[in-house]
């Protein structure tokens, strides 16, 4: 269901480029989708393209637009595979040459393109999908919130210039509850979340200390055992996700020591990746975006560096920005040593966030 704000923007006319904003969990994913499909139903022999950052995500946006066969979903990978050009996905300066090469023989063959998670695309790819779409059709429409950005910073004047844009923004955060959002936005004054005032009320976000990331693994798994044994969440709802791609096994090794049913979930497994399948997912946060999850333990706080103006810094700060903010209604964040993030957030109130110590606050195995 789409408020009156959303559906606006989907069925909206788009004379060349529209860019919507808008905090996490405000929709941006469904109205693209939702857009996508409109404009697929009014013009059914149209050549419509869907496009997102993350391999993950290609299974998620395919079902948002099932039953839409001019509706093509993929990575920008798999477009310029389709498109029988190269573009380098991991260099930006080649990236930029590459494109510069290929824009000499690229001719529209799409009649609309909507870009999820537009924030995380180099300035070059932006240019290639401009250069694909027919004018007077149905557009370019790019969703992204620069707070989300994990690989890069954005630069949406050169890769927009000489484009006409237009701006819709998304103001109400639909996912998360309104504690959720405020321990976000105590993460830095970057990362303020607008419009949290009229999020949902929920519990507090749990905060939870171990000496290690073993310690922390086996403190994860003895919550997500009361968990499922009060009968409150299926594996499914649950999400653990790692600010570091080698804590994965770690927390896997602890959740299948007590039998809990987990799953490690990597990008070169898209094609596998069933959200429903009645398992914990346990993943990196960068893999998670463009997902939700009613619970969502968040591990590796300790190693986001230290807010010091730099680029790098900025993108590992966004990391526990992006993580915290795909839990609906309950969140845990581990740590076993302190920085500054770490210190703001026990700086705010008890109705904001309960501490714990593993193991001495937790109940025994019965």
């Amino acid at each position: 269901m789409l408020d009156a704000t959303q559906s606006g923007i989907a069925c909206r006319k788009v004379e060349d480029v529209l860019l919507v904003t808008g905090p996490p969990g405000s929709g941006k994913t469904l109205v693209l989708a939702a857009r996508a499909k409109w404009l697929a139903t009014q013009n059914p022999s149209w050549r419509i393209v869907l496009l997102c950052y993350n391999r993950l995500l290609v299974p998620y946006l395919e079902t948002l637009v099932w039953g839409h066969a001019n509706i093509t979903v993929c990575t920008f990978g798999q477009l310029t595979s389709r498109l029988r050009i190269r573009v380098s996905l991991d260099n930006e300066e080649w990236a930029r040459q590459n494109v510069k090469h290929a824009l000499k023989q690229v001719k529209p063959v799409f009649d609309a393109v909507l870009v999820d998670e537009w924030q995380d695309f180099m300035d070059a790819w932006t240019r290639l999908v401009l250069a694909t779409v027919r004018p007077g059709r149905g557009g370019v429409t790019l969703a992204g919130d620069p707070k989300q950005a994990l690989y890069r910073d954005a630069n949406s004047e050169v890769a927009l210039a000489g484009h006409e844009v237009e701006m819709a923004t998304l103001t109400r955060p639909y996912r998360s509850t309104r504690q959720i959002l405020e321990v976000t936005s105590a993460l830095d004054r970057t990362m303020d979340v607008k419009g949290r005032e009229d999020a949902f009320d929920g519990q507090a976000v749990d905060l939870v200390w171990a000496e290690n990331v073993s310690e922390l693994g086996a403190a994860i798994a003895r919550d997500i055992q009361l968990l499922l044994a009060e009968d409150k969440r299926n594996p499914q709802d649950i999400g653990v996700l790692v600010t570091r791609k080698w804590d994965i096994g770690k927390v896997m090794y602890a959740l299948k020591k007590v039998s809990v049913p987990a799953r490690a979930v990597y990008p070169n497994q898209a094609k596998e990746f069933d959200l429903s399948e009645p398992s914990v997912k346990v993943m990196t946060v960068h893999s998670a975006k463009g997902y939700e999850f009613d619970v969502v333990f968040l591990v590796g706080m300790e190693h986001l560096a230290d807010p010091d103006g730099s680029e790098r810094a900025g993108r590992e700060g966004r990391c526990g920005y992006v993580g915290s903010t795909r839990a609906k209604d309950q969140l845990v964040l581990t740590y076993s040593r302190d920085n500054v993030y770490l210190d703001r957030i026990r700086s705010l109130p008890d109705e904001l966030v309960q501490q714990w110590v593993w193991p001495d606050d937790y109940p025994e195995v019965g």
